[in-house]
């Protein structure tokens, strides 16, 4: 008898060590340095896969597999950079401010592109979101999500958000502008592709304020110059 419970402790012990290296073996790929203060500023960064495999959309090769959302309380900046740094696209929104800002660098050379407070920023679709069904919760990178499924157009997309960051109007001039927390976890159309964005790193403190100026020297264009320059560089 004494021997079937050694062997019973015994199992239950490996079994408890498999559990644990299991869960680090997960949050090996989702970091965060989550405290007890209010997440306020830091920087989320996401991988990114793309939904065009075939070679139809030659963009995708100048993509990353990584985004980054820099925020502050009022304050966000969406950044992806390409290939070889060649291309560069940020969106940066500013709470209280009558506009927003696309900002396109290819090589050596800036767009930027301004659009009203009121309307959806320039790269994303222009319908809003339909928020179809609520499900549930998840845990992304030690921050507690909430489950959704949205409907942007005629698609049907699941979302992860959460509302422990605190950013004011984290989804100001995009689809996602009714939603009341950070996504972590979405697809979505973006300058025309077809991505899907997961966090995986969250990092909290300062951001440099340097991040949300508008560079020196550029070309303000408009939404149609801005869809030229980027079908010109997807042609090339």
């Amino acid at each position: 008898m004494h021997c079937k419970n050694s062997e019973v402790l015994l199992n239950m012990k490996n079994y408890k060590c498999y559990f644990l290296l299991l869960l680090s073996f997960f949050n090996f790929f989702c970091t965060s340095n989550k405290n007890t203060e209010e997440a306020d500023s830091g920087v989320i960064n996401y991988s990114v896969t793309y939904k065009e495999a075939d070679g139809t959309n030659s963009l995708i090769n100048y993509l990353p597999n990584k985004a980054s959302m820099f925020f502050t309380a009022n304050k966000t900046l969406v950044q992806i950079k390409g290939y070889m740094n060649l291309f560069e696209f940020k969106q940066i929104s500013i709470k209280d401010r009558q506009e927003s800002y696309s900002i396109l660098r290819i090589m050596d050379k800036f767009y930027l592109h301004k659009t009203d407070k009121n309307n959806t920023a320039y790269g994303y679709p222009k319908n809003k979101i339909k928020i179809d069904n609520k499900w549930g919760r998840a845990n992304v990178c030690g921050y507690d999500c909430n489950k959704a499924e949205v409907v942007i157009g005629n698609k049907k997309y699941p979302i992860l958000y959460s509302r422990d960051i605190k950013v004011s109007e984290p989804n100001a001039r995009t689809p996602f502008a009714d939603i009341d927390g950070v996504l972590l976890d979405f697809s979505m159309e973006f300058i025309k592709v077809n991505m899907h964005f997961k966090a995986n790193e969250i990092k909290l403190g300062q951001v440099d304020s340097n991040l949300f100026s508008i560079p020196p020297k550029y070309k303000l264009v408009n939404t149609f110059q801005l869809d030229s320059i980027l079908c010109c560089f997807n042609d090339n």
